[in-house]
């Protein structure tokens, strides 16, 4: 059985805030609390939130939004394409920018697929100090748009597709979360 360690979380309880030091996430535990869709790439989320040192809410959150784990895609499989035929499987990794990561690799293995959507993200995070709503904004619009619209005083959001990406996501790995303590 996977897991991940995560740090401390607070959670209310019945009117009482209860502490979880070190909670454990099992890929039965992120299974249950994803979609049908998504629970058959809770182990992928796992083992690639771990490698590249991810909350495996927010990566589920981020899979959920790009592809809705395959469900918006053409065809509705891993294997499919969205963004206009530029977003490949359930990360959307772009062929404008990762082409040729994209004609070097398996990119319809959903393993494949979601460790790349991991590292990507990963490296956004490293660039904006570990500030998830930047770093989302950043896989979604580019880092230099971010950077843009931060040094302007605006949310990172604002370049993102439907203005609301990163606070989508990150909206969707509670509802994860939640799901999995209920």
């Amino acid at each position: 059985m996977k897991r991940v360690l995560l740090g401390v979380a607070v959670v209310a309880a019945g009117g009482l805030l209860v502490v979880l030091m070190r909670e454990e996430i099992s890929e039965a535990l992120l299974a249950r609390a994803l979609p049908a869709r998504g629970k058959p790439f809770a182990g992928f989320i796992l083992a690639s939130a771990r490698k590249w040192r991810l909350d495996p809410w927010k990566l589920a959150g981020l899979l959920a939004r790009e592809s809705g784990f395959g469900a918006y895609l053409q065809p509705p499989t891993p294997a499919g394409k969205g963004d206009n035929g530029h977003g490949h499987g359930l990360s959307q990794i772009d062929d404008r920018t990762w082409g040729a990561w994209l004609a070097s690799r398996d990119w319809t293995d959903p393993a494949t697929n979601i460790d790349k959507g991991a590292e990507i993200l990963s490296t956004e995070l490293a660039r904006f100090g570990g500030d998830y709503s930047k770093a989302l904004a950043a896989y979604n619009a580019g880092p230099a748009n971010v950077r843009r619209a931060v040094s302007q005083g605006k949310h990172p959001d604002t370049v993102t597709t439907g203005k609301d990406y990163s606070s989508n996501v990150l909206d969707r790995a509670r509802v994860f979360q939640q799901k999995a303590l209920a």
